[in-house]
């Protein structure tokens, strides 16, 4: 197949993310996304259509929640979990709460980044415990996302503690990725080979 006058051929795997919006109510210092844009929703049904026979879908981006569709979208592909800064839970709980439960969402991912929120976004730190509170009160599954520097790397144990006091069953702690906003704000904070062991 050819596109443009380029030789394209089929992707053979068989999973798909789709980067739907760069779109977000905070400017992370460490957001990694390495585009800008919102895909349309009706541009974005047309891919699933395009896709989900072949392919096992997942949305992603930057903030999902500023947008129903994009959700309701998630239910006509099976995917069952989110991830969310955790702003707009605190900011309209009933609304999102019920919009995640009509549309099968089991888990919610909160970014969570003990001993440096501060630093890297305006979202303090208890306010995204308050989050995971309402997710869990609302019978959902939580599961933390955690960005590991050179100023927290030594809290790693810390952090996994604090996951389970907040009653996550799940834990993803990841090192800075120099890509997007975070190539310009967390250069000196990169863990290097031997810190990252």
């Amino acid at each position: 197949m050819t596109l443009n006058g380029k030789e394209m051929r089929e992707f053979d795997g068989t999973r798909v993310k789709i980067m739907v919006t760069s779109a977000c109510n905070t400017a992370c210092k460490h957001c990694c996304l390495g585009f800008s844009g919102t895909m349309a929703p009706d541009v974005l049904e047309e891919m699933i259509s395009s896709l989900s026979p072949r392919y096992e879908l997942r949305l992603d981006g930057s903030e999902l929640l500023l947008d129903d569709r994009y959700v309701r979208l998630m239910k006509r592909i099976g995917q069952d979990n989110v991830l969310t800064n955790g702003r707009i839970l605190l900011q309209k709980p009933e609304h999102i709460i019920e919009l995640l439960r009509e549309n099968g969402i089991r888990m919610v991912f909160l970014s969570y980044h003990y001993g440096i929120q501060g630093e890297l976004n305006d979202i303090p730190l208890p306010d995204v415990e308050q989050a995971a509170a309402t997710v869990r009160n609302a019978g959902f599954r939580l599961g933390l996302m955690t960005t590991v520097t050179k100023k927290n790397r030594h809290l790693v144990r810390e952090v996994c503690r604090k996951a389970g006091d907040l009653g996550a069953s799940f834990i993803q702690i990841n090192p800075v990725v120099l890509q997007g906003r975070a190539r310009e704000y967390l250069q000196e904070d990169t863990l290097n080979e031997t810190e990252r062991e």
